[in-house]
């Protein structure tokens, strides 16, 4: 299993770290593209809208971050909309949009599945080939199904670094068992060569199990969510039926974009939230919009995700609330998935957690393979030429 896993688990470690910090990343590739150009407040959802929709007429937003950090530009994920002429969708030449958000002027666009290594490529692709590997639908099954194999492995690769026990000492010998497995810790600083290579392996793998542990069936849970991951939570655990509370309130009918972000800031506020609406997810074929709020302008944040408004774009009513934290333990498990698997859960040391965590897994499948190719060898030596077992 680790053989089968060793090439998997170094891509996905390097390319997760680069996925802890990927906006940042990519805004340091392309300021042309996430740096606002004019001072100013930023406009309102529906005035960022009208302006670009009068820029791009062709295309029909899908989701849009209209509240960044201060200094950076609006983005809007587009579709196209349908030819009437033919009766076919437009062809886009971008369907990720950047826009000052003081004026809401169109600062550029890009492909955001194009490949591969362009400077305005390079970071989405990579982003994407971490949970697809560039296969689409069938690598987020490959990759949720090699997650749950990593997660078997993690467990494996536990129970290897225990040393043996005899039933017979068990009590007699706890202490005595408990400082052998400490050993299993610790890096001798004065070995070289493989047994080196051996307690890097070892030590590193279970200072950090409890995280890679919970990347493993992180990255199961996210890829595989819907198929597998959330039907087997909610057979398995209680989880709360979405509602709806009786105060919910109301936007008026057929509300413009600004109507309905105003209600979910009311709505999120009431219940404590700090921060305004950041982002909406449009579901034109559904009739809803879905308001985002994250921890601070345009920032994920810290903790266990985000507030979600769901409001219904013709009658003005709330279809749905979630707040961070609410449930029963089902949902908690399905909540702590994506902030474990990207730091979020604990802020800016998380994320740089993850990201050395995602080194290390990369060094961890060098190492084990080195250590399997060396046993190997050994094990094909006549016995007179072997070397002594390793500790």
């Amino acid at each position: 299993m680790g053989l089968l896993l060793a090439g998997f688990v170094t891509m996905a470690g390097l390319t997760g770290s680069i996925a802890a910090f990927h906006d940042a990343i990519d805004a340091q590739l392309n300021p042309d593209l996430f740096d606002a150009r004019l001072p100013g407040a930023t406009l309102s959802p529906a005035a960022l809208v009208r302006r670009l929709q009068a820029q791009a007429p062709q295309t029909q937003l899908g989701y849009m971050l209209f509240h960044p950090p201060d200094g950076q530009s609006v983005r809007a994920y587009v579709q196209p909309r349908t030819d009437p002429a033919t009766g076919r969708p437009f062809v886009l030449a971008a369907n990720e949009l950047f826009l000052d958000p003081a004026s809401g002027d169109l600062l550029g666009g890009r492909k955001s599945d194009a490949c591969c290594f362009s400077r305005r490529a390079i970071i989405p692709f990579l982003y994407r080939f971490h949970y697809t590997i560039g296969l689409g639908a069938t690598g987020q099954w490959i990759m949720g199904l090699l997650s749950a194999l990593w997660s078997i492995d993690c467990i494996v690769g536990l129970l290897l670094t225990l040393p043996p026990v005899r039933r017979r000492d068990v009590r007699r010998r706890a202490a005595e068992w408990l400082r052998g497995w400490r050993r299993a810790w610790r890096i001798d600083s004065a070995r070289r060569g493989f047994r080196l290579v051996f307690d890097l392996h070892r030590a590193v793998a279970l200072w950090l199990w409890l995280v890679l542990l919970g990347i493993a069936i992180s990255g199961f849970a996210i890829a595989l969510d819907r198929p597998l991951f959330h039907p087997m939570v909610t057979h398995l655990l209680p989880v709360a039926r979405p509602a709806t509370p009786p105060d919910a309130g109301t936007a008026h009918p057929d509300p413009d974009l600004d109507a309905i972000v105003a209600l979910a800031n009311k709505l999120v506020h009431r219940q404590g939230w700090p921060v305004d609406a950041g982002g909406v997810f449009m579901m034109p074929a559904a009739h809803l919009a879905s308001v985002f709020f994250f921890q601070s302008a345009g920032e994920r944040g810290t903790g266990l995700g985000r507030p979600t408004v769901t409001i219904d774009t013709q009658t003005g009513r709330v279809a749905q609330i979630e707040m961070p934290g609410g449930g029963r333990i089902g949902d908690l498990v399905m909540q702590i998935q994506f902030p474990w698997h990207s730091g979020q859960i604990l802020g800016l040391a998380g994320r740089i957690l993850v990201a050395l965590a995602g080194l290390a897994t990369a060094g961890l499948a060098v190492t084990g393979v080195m250590i399997w190719d060396r046993k190997r060898r050994v094990r094909r030596r006549p016995v007179s030429d072997c070397d002594a077992p390793l500790a």
